[in-house]
């Protein structure tokens, strides 16, 4: 019976732990990371007026915050501190020929055609088939009535 126990137990456990609840995929105001979502170029603007939007799942964080916005074109060198800061924290670095290089075999790869979005930054990217463009982000307050 100890043996029936013991081999219950693994199998219980690696059974309680399949399908995760996989938290990437809800945005956290609180955290410093970025989020993609795929948009078409056709659907970015830089006339500064809104393109994206998305609820919060207030649910699942405990954040004052129930929606973001993306809109609002930041142009010149600011613009191209953020392309830098993306990739910084995906893990690439610019090498001497001004390209990006992998520091680590498991830095992901950055696509065209994403709208990468830091919540704790205020900043989104959208990479662009040839080229990329930065935008603002505002973060919309719960009201209370």
């Amino acid at each position: 019976m100890k043996k029936l126990l013991l081999l219950f137990i693994p199998i219980a456990l690696t059974l309680n732990s399949c399908g995760p609840l996989n938290l990437s995929d809800y945005p956290n105001p609180n955290v410093d990371k970025w989020i993609e979502r795929t948009i078409p170029p056709s659907q970015v603007t830089t006339s500064g007026a809104m393109f994206f939007e998305e609820d919060l799942k207030t649910d699942i964080y405990n954040t004052s915050f129930v929606s973001y916005s993306v809109g609002g074109y930041i142009e010149g060198e600011d613009a191209t501190y953020w392309y830098n800061k993306l990739y910084q924290d995906y893990g690439w670095r610019e090498n001497i020929d001004g390209d990006w290089s992998q520091i680590s075999v498991n830095s992901p790869r950055i696509q065209r055609g994403y709208l990468y979005i830091n919540l704790n930054k205020r900043v989104a990217v959208y990479m662009y088939p040839e080229g990329f463009r930065s935008f603002r982000v505002t973060l919309k307050e719960k009201t209370t009535d």
